[in-house]
């Protein structure tokens, strides 16, 4: 009875040490009320109203953070990152890391284009792409010439303490406590 409590608060605290590197976002301005983590990643909401921008700056910024301009996988994170922006963003016009290259649309990341959200009455173009808040953040394309300026964008990466090793290591150390736990209720 002993060794299942034991093994139960080793099970807990593992727990808690992996949601603790989850949400483990780096160190910047205003890091409560500008940080986003959705599953493993990490976002970081920059406003540069002060300072224009145009999109390769944005992204030469999230590069100086060891990141990227923020790349959508699925409905669930666009959902998530739409209502967060909206509560943090006064501003309509959010870039996202997706560019067109040779007239196909890429995540400047290199991740596959898996899931999009374009805005089926959108009338603009443009090279790379931005979510609008005030279309319920479905996605147009925007310029990105030296001309096109922007005052809001978000970085993504991943946060640290956490990688794919980690995760690895944490299912396999859960799997053998849970194991563990069923045998030994069992005895």
């Amino acid at each position: 009875m002993e060794l299942n409590r034991t093994l139960i608060v080793v099970v807990v605290s593992l727990a808690l040490c992996f949601m603790e590197a989850l949400s483990d976002c780096p160190n910047i301005e205003d890091k409560e009320r500008n940080s986003i983590v959705i599953g493993s990643m990490c976002y970081h909401y920059v406003d540069s109203t002060t300072t224009r921008v145009t999109y390769d700056e944005a992204q030469a910024d999230c590069k100086t953070r060891s990141s990227n301009l923020m790349t959508i996988a699925d409905n669930s994170t666009q959902t998530t990152l739409v209502t967060k922006l909206t509560d943090l963003s006064d501003y309509h016009t959010i870039l996202l890391g997706l560019k067109k290259y040779e007239n196909a649309w890429r995540w400047i990341t290199g991740k596959p284009l898996t899931y999009v959200n374009w805005n089926p009455k959108s009338n603009t173009s443009g090279d790379c792409a931005a979510m609008r808040l005030d279309k319920g953040g479905l996605w147009e394309p925007v310029g990105c010439g030296k001309t096109d300026w922007y005052t809001v964008y978000v970085c993504e990466y991943t946060p640290s303490g956490s990688s794919s090793g980690h995760l690895t290591t944490f299912s396999i150390l859960m799997h053998v406590a849970i194991s563990l736990l069923i045998t030994l209720s069992r005895v």
